[in-house]
């Protein structure tokens, strides 16, 4: 995950919030708010710099991600929950910084944006917090649909390559590049930054475990109706589609298990009810089953010991020699 900062009101005059502002902020209102009903303020969502994960967004991705970013909710720590929305982002744009450059001799390209909240007395605290440079690191979850080593090129999120994130290989440094981003979630007021200069936590599809998790976390927290994203419930799909393959192969699994013990059963105790005891195998869970498996083993070769097919016949041993007789 990386980390952003929020720079302090560039849009904010004495005359208030631009009549343009106003006009992007309404179009994401239910009612027409005034500029004394408003507090907006900037923020630096992330940008082209390699980040302390070794993880780089491309320039064209950055430019897809302030489409993207437009209309999206801030939040606290990536709380999924509605009572933690905070602000929205109204307008967001990319900035190459002129005469300036990131740790790979790029020209330094970062992602803008600007949010608003209402002035209420709920809000009010936490206005006074980012004027007063309290609430400043922000992040930013979006998942991407193509990352590709900067050593090979390969799409790691398709094929896995042999090179390591954060190791150079000769002067050729490795980190991940993120492109093609599919969708920008939302962004949170967060403790501690992971990005260097400003930043952005950042949650894509490179295995989906992670992502998997934080998503059944907030399935589970949540007391109230939930909506999510297409993406998603995507991922949701996939997974239990997954399980249910994984299921399969565990099922098959157990039945030839069940039929190893129950044959073993049958030499081990071979006065015990075949009937009575497959009904109590069906209760085992595969654990049970295979320390019964391996108890039945020890007692199977005790009763039944293995011979050696092929061993040698013994010599006679003859002093007349009629072994060599026609």
């Amino acid at each position: 995950m990386k980390e952003f900062f929020c720079d302090k009101g560039i849009d904010v005059c004495e005359s208030g919030v631009s009549a343009h502002d106003m006009e992007l902020i309404n179009t994401l209102s239910r009612k027409k708010l005034s500029s004394d009903e408003v507090y907006t303020f900037n923020l630096i969502l992330c940008d082209n710099e390699i980040d302390r994960d070794s993880e780089q967004f491309s320039p064209a991705a950055l430019k897809t991600l302030a489409q993207m970013f437009v209309g999206k909710t801030g939040i606290f720590d990536h709380s999924m929950k509605s009572r933690d929305q905070t602000a929205r982002i109204f307008k967001a744009h990319t900035e190459t910084v002129e005469g300036k450059f990131n740790s790979i001799g790029e020209p330094y390209m970062k992602l803008v944006a600007s949010a608003y909240m209402p002035r209420t007395e709920k809000n009010a605290q936490i206005i006074a917090e980012i004027d007063a440079g309290i609430l400043k690191e922000v992040s930013v979850g979006c998942s991407v649909g193509e990352v590709t080593c900067s050593v090979c090129g390969t799409n790691v999120k398709q094929t896995a390559c042999a090179h390591i994130k954060g190791v150079n290989y000769g002067t050729k440094p490795c980190y991940h590049i993120l492109n093609q981003p599919r969708d920008a979630y939302e962004w949170s007021f967060v403790a501690v930054p992971a990005q260097r200069n400003a930043g952005v936590s950042k949650s894509f599809n490179a295995g989906g475990e992670n992502k998997m998790n934080n998503i059944f976390d907030t399935l589970k927290s949540t007391d109230k109706n939930l909506v999510i994203t297409k993406e998603q419930a995507e991922e949701i799909v996939e997974k239990f589609a997954n399980m249910s393959r994984m299921a399969k192969f565990g099922e098959k699994y157990y039945e030839e298990l069940s039929g190893r013990v129950k044959k073993l059963c049958t030499i081990a105790l071979p006065d015990m009810d075949v009937e009575s005891f497959e009904s109590i195998t069906k209760k085992m869970s595969i654990d049970e089953l295979i320390s019964l498996e391996k108890a039945f083993e020890k007692k199977a070769s005790e009763t039944l010991p293995p011979t050696i097919q092929l061993a040698p016949k013994a010599k006679k041993n003859t002093n007349n020699h009629t072994e060599f007789k026609i």
